[in-house]
């Protein structure tokens, strides 16, 4: 038995009382109960108990017993009829087995349905299993099969092609600053060239790689490295190109030829040009036909990929070639990633890995 002191107001009038609770859950005394001498409301949830009023006026005693009455047949109603929270009971009156699906037979294991043989139910040693779902049972059972290799073509090329008067700072942007195509007779333009061996950024591209000496007057592809700042940039005359001086810090390029190498399946860019902080160019690579059917050839990644993994499979991957002819592939080595997801394209299924050890990353394009 607990007692509870609560005050009730009602208006302008008040009643203080015992409150006696007789019968009681305890997570009903937790949820349901305000402890101590605190003020409550009537319409509140802390109406449980029985209450005498002490006050003088006869009409608050009736008003007072006619609520206290209502509280306890609500507590009443509450406590001796166990069922959900709003006071209704779970279960239905019926024979045993008698809500039990139809597929099920009429057959109840535990207080649960249960459809197979009677005399296994029976055992008590034998654990009931859960009643499947009509849903799922009727449909036809489906072998696991691996997902079909998707076609993928890519058209993502690393070289730019420009004119004889296309200055590096305007097309030197992002992964792509790196390959450039000439066009031929660019020694008669006017374009200006500014520096030797170093040349500042505002220089022709194709005049600079003439006065270098990394293309002729035919024109070729040409790789160009930044070199960050130099103090000053001095003129000089070469292959029938004139540059001029710059005498301030500038940003700088040079230029160097594109060179084209022959490789098998297995070969991976930690094998053939590494990633390092200044930039750095791969060759030109040739893959051989079938690369395919190469074993030990791993490829981590989807578009890029870890360094580790077969150039000619990755590009087979990718779209860059097929896989009947070869052919030659573009190669970018990238700063380190972490994460590389693992698809299924052109034949080629890809490895997802994380957190590779010293593993770089790289990309390839398509040689038109």
């Amino acid at each position: 038995m607990k007692i509870l002191h609560v005050r009730l107001h009602r208006g302008r009038h008040s009643v203080s009382g015992t409150m006696v609770l007789r019968r009681c859950f305890p997570p009903l005394v937790k949820t349901w109960l305000c402890i101590g001498a605190g003020r409550v409301h009537p319409s509140s949830m802390c109406r449980l108990g029985l209450m005498k009023p002490q006050t003088s006026s006869s009409r608050t005693h009736k008003t007072a017993n006619h609520g206290v009455l209502t509280i306890v047949k609500d507590l009443f109603v509450r406590t001796t009829r166990r069922g959900n929270w709003i006071g209704l009971a779970p279960y239905k009156r019926g024979s045993r087995c008698s809500q039990c699906p139809p597929i099920y037979g009429g057959r109840c294991d535990n207080n649960l349905c249960y459809r197979g043989d009677k005399s296994i139910a029976e055992n008590s040693d034998h654990k009931t299993p859960m009643p499947e779902n009509s849903k799922d049972r009727d449909k036809p059972h489906k072998p696991h099969q691996t997902k079909p290799s998707k076609k993928v073509i890519s058209t993502n090329k690393l070289v730019q092609e420009v004119t004889c008067e296309t200055r590096l700072r305007d097309k030197c942007k992002g992964i792509k600053c790196r390959r450039y195509k000439c066009p031929a007779n660019c020694l008669e333009s006017n374009a200006k060239v500014f520096g030797s061996v170093f040349y500042y950024m505002f220089s022709s591209i194709c005049r600079a790689a003439i006065h270098h000496g990394v293309v002729n007057n035919g024109g070729g592809l040409v790789d160009v490295t930044l070199q960050g700042k130099k103090p000053f940039f001095i003129r000089s005359s070469r292959h029938g190109v004139d540059s001029y001086s710059h005498l301030k810090a500038a940003k700088a390029f040079s230029t160097s030829p594109m060179s084209v190498q022959t490789i098998d399946c297995r070969t991976t860019v930690a094998q053939l040009c590494p990633f390092e902080k200044k930039i750095t160019h791969c060759p030109r690579v040739y893959c051989q036909p079938r690369c395919s059917r190469a074993d030990r050839a791993p490829v981590f990644g989807n578009k890029v990929y870890a360094d580790s993994s077969s150039i000619c499979r990755a590009a087979l991957h990718a779209g860059v070639i097929a896989d009947t002819k070869g052919g030659y592939v573009d190669v970018v080595p990238l700063r380190e990633k972490k994460r590389y997801a693992g698809t299924f394209h052109n034949g080629i299924k890809s490895q997802r890995i994380t957190n590779p050890s010293g593993g770089k990353a790289f990309r390839v394009f398509v040689v038109s």
